[in-house]
C-alpha cells in the first residue's frame, strides 16, 4: 500500500510505501510415521522432543519395512525420507520448516526378535532314536544286557533354530541324562529328560541238556520231552544231569534223580522277564 502526503500549497508531495509481510513458520516438528511391513501399515507417534525410535520386528521378518508418510504439526512445511534396503535397518525422515531453514530429523531404527523356541527337535542317542514320552521327557531302549551309560558324545541332539543346549549325563542306566535348551533369546529355557530302558529276556531255550556228560541224542531245543533208557544196574545217585540256558540271565532247575524208582526229570527254566518253559526226561529201563 501506499500513502501519500501533500504539501499545504499543494505544490509538492511525499509518497510513502508501506510493505505487509507474513512470518514463515518455524516449525518442522511431525505428529506421526506411518511405515509399512508385511503385517500392513504401522503407524509411530511422535514424542515431542524425541527423534529417535527403535522398533523391534516379529521373529523370522526378513523384508524391511518402507516409508508410507508423516503427518506434519505444520502443512506447509515439507518431508523428504530415505530407507535401508536390508534388515536391521533404518527409515530417516527429515522435515523441513515453511521458513526453509528449520530442519528437524527422524530416525527409526528396525531390529528383528531374536528366537523364542528352545525346542528339541530330533534326539538320537548311541545311535538309536528316543522316543517322545510327552513335551519334556524321551525315552531310550538299550539293547539287551547293556550295563553302560552312553557317552555323551554319543548324543545327536537336533535343536530349534540358533538354539544351544547343554547335556548332563545319567549317572547309570536307572536314573536320567539332563538336556538343557536355551533359546536365541537367552530368556527362554527348557529342560528336557532323558530315561534309558534295558528289556529283559523272555528266553526260557536250553542250549543243551546232559545226562553224565553227554548231550541228550537229538536235542533240540525247540523239543522239550526226551526219553533214555536206564541201565537197571545204574544206580540212581550216579546219574547226574545238567541242563545249559540259551540266555545267561536266565535260571535252570534241575529235579535231579533222587532214587531208582524216580523215571521223569522236569527242567525248569525261568527267564529274566519270568516266562516259563518246562523239560522232561523219562527213563525207562
Amino acid at each position: 500500500d501506499k500513502v501519500v502526503s501533500e504539501s499545504e500549497d499543494k505544490n509538492s508531495s511525499v509518497t510513502y510505501t508501506i510493505e505487509f509481510t507474513t512470518e514463515l513458520s518455524s516449525d518442522a516438528t511431525l505428529k506421526s510415521i506411518s511405515y509399512e511391513t508385511i503385517e500392513g501399515v504401522q503407524t509411530l507417534n511422535i514424542v515431542p522432543g524425541k527423534f529417535s525410535y527403535n522398533v523391534e520386528l516379529p521373529y523370522g521378518t526378513t523384508e524391511m519395512p518402507t516409508f508410507v508418510s508423516a503427518v506434519k504439526n505444520q502443512a506447509n512445511a515439507t518431508v523428504i525420507s530415505s530407507a535401508s534396503e536390508n534388515l536391521p535397518g533404518r527409515i530417516d525422515v527429515v522435515s523441513t520448516a515453511q521458513d526453509g531453514e528449520t530442519q528437524l530429523s527422524y530416525t527409526i531404527n528396525f531390529s528383528v526378535a531374536k528366537s523364542a523356541s528352545a525346542d528339541i527337535t530330533s534326539l538320537v542317542v548311541d545311535g538309536i532314536n528316543a522316543v517322545k514320552i510327552d513335551n519334556y521327557n524321551y525315552r531310550v531302549t538299550m539293547p539287551q544286557g547293556s550295563t553302560e551309560v552312553p557317552g555323551i558324545e554319543t548324543y545327536a541332539v537336533t535343536v530349534s533354530d540358533k538354539a544351544t543346549y547343554e547335556i548332563t549325563n545319567a549317572a547309570n542306566l536307572s536314573s536320567k541324562a539332563k538336556i538343557t535348551v536355551t533359546a536365541e533369546d537367552q530368556i527362554h529355557v527348557n529342560t528336557y529328560y532323558v530315561s534309558f530302558v534295558v528289556p529283559v529276556s523272555s528266553n526260557t531255550s536250553l542250549a543243551d541238556l546232559k545226562v553224565n556228560g553227554t548231550t541228550v541224542e537229538g536235542f533240540d531245543a525247540s523239543v522239550t520231552n526226551y526219553s533214555m533208557v536206564m541201565d537197571y544196574l545204574i544206580d540212581a545217585s550216579d546219574i547226574t544231569i545238567t541242563a545249559l540256558p540259551e540266555d545267561e540271565s536266565s535260571s535252570v532247575v534241575v529235579d535231579q534223580i533222587t532214587s531208582n524208582e524216580q523215571k521223569n526229570i522236569r527242567i525248569t527254566v525261568t527267564a529274566e522277564s519270568g516266562a516259563v518253559k518246562y523239560y522232561y526226561v523219562s527213563f525207562v529201563s
